[in-house]
Parts: C-alpha cells; structure tokens; sequence
C-alpha cells in the first residue's frame, strides 16, 4: 500500500497524473495486505518504461525500501533531477536509496527533457481535483500575483553563499527573467503559510544554519538550510559529482538526513 505523503523538492519539473497513476499500478496503493508483484522485490530498484502523451521516452526508477510494508501505508518521495541530468544521477546525489538514509520510503527517479517556458500555460496555485495529498512545488519565474487557497504547505530549501547558477542574492540575468532573493523567497512562502516573516536560527554545523518558521506543532513547516561556501551542489559531507565539477565543498551536512527528518514531521495533508 502506498501513502502519498511526500513530494521532492529537489527541481522544477512536476510528475503528471499519468506517470503518478503508473507507479500506483507498481506498488500496491489502493488496497492494504496486498504482496508485491512477482517480479518485484523488496529492497530493489526496477527501470519502469513509460511514454508520455507526446511520445516522449520517460522510463524512471522505482526503488521499493528493504521495509515496505503490506500492511501499513509506505510514503513515497518523487526526486527530480536537475535540467540537464538523469533519474540514475539524481539517485547517485541523493543516495535515497542506501539503508543509511532511507528504509521504509519508496523512492521514484522521473525523468524529464528540457522544454522551458516563461510562464505557465495558466495561473494555478492548487490542483484540487487530486485528493491523494500530492502536490508539486515549483517555483515559477514572472506569474501574475495570486492569493493563495490554502495554507501549511511544507517547504524545506538548501542553498550555497557561492551558487553560481541560482545566486543566494537573486538575479536580474537569469534567462531573461529575475530570480528573487532566496531569503526572501522562503521568507514569502512561510508567510503566504500564516506563519510570519520571522524565524527562527540555529547552527547545524559550524558552517551551516537552519531557519524555521512557525512554532508548536508547526515549528518548521517552512525551512531553510545555508551554508556560505557551497556552489551549486547537492549538499553532502562527501564526494559527489556536484562538488567534483563545482570545485566546491564536501558540504558540512548531508541534505538527505535533514530531508528524511522534515518529511517525517510534515505531512502535506
């Protein structure tokens, strides 16, 4: 069985219902106490083919935890990769897959391809023809002011003080289009939360802070992590791809344990 909990919030690129209803037919989702198919395993990874509505190859990777469960609901976490990388290099950074960061989620690498636009075809803030607590978050460049419908949505963001592609500090050069302060951003996010501009600020590391909005049970909805001397790389106190190509890093902390830890807080209900 599978409980949609959770969403990555790791690119700008959103799964579609038809690729969101295939991985559903792969892992038992409607009904509990029902054992995998033959062919899959717990604890493995399968390649699952699929061609979108406009006959784009976009096969991605299911990855079944080594404890999924039968009985009781399994979050899922969708990963995106970054515009120009592929579901198996996405897996490579985050490592969702390794006991150490992850046991019991099932984990989908989608596959996108580079198409990109100004603006969305149309203004919509939530999809409410979905009832299964699924959400992508994207962040979109040059939209008209809207008002929110809701609030508590849960947003975690990490960023580097040296990002050269998507600078901390915003830019004006960024294809044509204005990238907003990141601070400000999430600061904007926790606010169209009810949560308020002020938050919260705590070393992680001796290089890293965390900030969180909101207090009580809601402590936390909206984070996000800093640390100065990161580039452009998926942050990790090892070596990864990232860093080898950014000249950076390793970073101070692992992205993915703080991950695991905000979804298991906030649920997106």
């Amino acid at each position: 069985m599978v409980n949609f909990n959770f969403v990555t919030l790791l690119a700008d690129l959103c799964a579609s219902a038809a690729i969101q209803d295939a991985v559903k037919r792969e892992v038992s989702s409607d009904g509990c106490k029902k054992a995998l198919p033959s062919h899959r395993s717990a604890g493995h990874e399968y390649l699952i083919p699929y061609k979108d509505d406009q006959s784009h190859d976009r096969d991605y990777l299911l990855f079944i935890p080594p404890k999924y469960s039968k009985t009781s609901p399994n979050p899922i976490i969708f990963s995106y990769h970054g515009g120009t990388k592929t579901p198996e290099e996405q897996r490579d950074l985050d490592l969702l897959e390794t006991s150490y960061f992850n046991k019991d989620h099932i984990v989908v690498y989608l596959r996108g391809y580079e198409v990109r636009t100004r603006t969305t075809s149309r203004t919509t803030m939530i999809d409410q023809t979905r009832d299964d607590g699924r959400a992508c978050l994207i962040l979109h460049r040059g939209m008209t002011s809207s008002t929110p419908t809701r609030t508590n949505i849960p947003m975690v963001e990490f960023h580097g003080g040296i990002d050269g592609t998507i600078p901390y500090n915003g830019s004006d050069s960024r294809r044509g289009a204005c990238l907003p302060d990141i601070y400000h951003w999430v600061t904007e996010w926790a606010v169209r939360d009810g949560l308020g501009e002020k938050a919260t600020v705590c070393n992680i590391t001796s290089r890293a802070q965390r900030y969180q909005w909101g207090s009580g049970d809601k402590k936390g909805l909206v984070s996000h992590v800093f640390e100065k001397d990161v580039d452009h790389s998926w942050l990790y106190t090892g070596v990864n791809d990232d860093n080898k190509a950014h000249g950076d890093g390793p970073a101070s902390y692992n992205a993915s344990s703080y991950i695991m830890e905000f979804f298991s807080k906030h649920i997106l209900n």
